[in-house]
């Protein structure tokens, strides 16, 4: 919902900016929407170069484990097709294929507990509020949010 409500809005600020007048003429503001696109190409291709760092860093870790038959898939699984791994490989007569999950929420975590169970933790701190100012602790607390267990293709979230 929160997403939503954020992108009615982005449209509408869009329109308010960018579309023509009636009067006619061409894209209003152009420099602005040059910026804009230029800043979010950058981001897009910050976040391509190191998608590609990791799986190099997953890539090379393999190697020095005497791994074999390593595939590496740099372009991101946009459609979410199943069986499709962005670096597989043989270790030990074991195949193993890894998806690379770019996770940018750092109150987030990612434990695997094994080959089947993912656990999810969020941090949380304890903040007072006072009458004229607020303090917040340096301390973290990282709280399970969710367990997943993986069979197969089907994922299924244990309560």
């Amino acid at each position: 919902m929160k997403k939503l409500v954020c992108a009615i809005v982005a449209f509408f600020a869009i329109c308010l900016l960018f579309v023509p007048s009636s009067s006619g003429g061409g894209i209003r503001n152009v420099p602005l929407l040059i910026c804009i696109a230029c800043c979010i190409a950058i981001l897009l291709m910050y976040s391509f170069i190191y998608r590609i760092y990791v799986i190099l860093k997953i890539r090379k870790t393999a190697i020095s484990a005497c791994a074999y038959n390593i595939k590496c898939s740099y372009i991101p699984n946009f459609f979410r097709i199943p069986g499709k791994y962005d670096v597989t490989f043989d270790l030990h007569e074991k195949k193993h294929n890894i998806v690379v999950l770019m996770i940018h929420n750092t109150k987030i975590r990612h434990y695997l507990k094994n080959e089947n169970v993912i656990e999810r933790y969020v941090a949380s701190r304890m903040s007072f509020a006072g009458k004229t100012n607020g303090r917040i602790s340096q301390q973290v607390n990282w709280n399970e949010k969710a367990n997943f267990l993986y069979r197969g293709k089907i994922c299924v979230r244990k309560m």
